[in-house]
């Protein structure tokens, strides 16, 4: 009778332990790809800093900074992560936050200018 106690008792647990690890695991998958595409859209923004200090961003230099990226991406062990849409996207997403920005300069300043 204790045996089947604990014997109930173990198969319980044990199944309530494997489901915490099967959870945990899902987890850290999660929270490490959540940090890897913040890694990439981070230094997306940095590529398209680098670009837009050159000048004007043109089809050019955006592919410039799509390879700059992808390479920054393979060479940190990341390639495996992403794929060139996904690299690209972020790009578009940078260029349009820094337009975005700088659109906001300007209306700040023009406002300033008619005080």
């Amino acid at each position: 009778m204790v045996q089947d106690i604990l014997v109930a008792l173990a198969t319980a647990l044990s199944g309530t332990i494997i489901g915490l690890i099967v959870y945990s695991i899902k987890y850290i998958k999660a929270h490490t790809r959540n940090q890897h595409i913040k890694t990439a859209c981070d230094w997306a923004e940095q590529a398209v800093a680098f670009i837009a200090n050159a000048g004007v961003v043109t089809d050019s230099s955006k592919v410039k900074a799509v390879n700059t990226l992808a390479e920054r991406i393979h060479a940190n062990g990341l390639g495996k992560n992403f794929d060139e849409q996904q690299i690209e996207a972020y790009i578009n997403q940078a260029i349009s936050q820094l337009n975005f920005q700088v659109e906001q300069q300007t209306t700040q300043v023009q406002t300033e200018q008619e005080i």
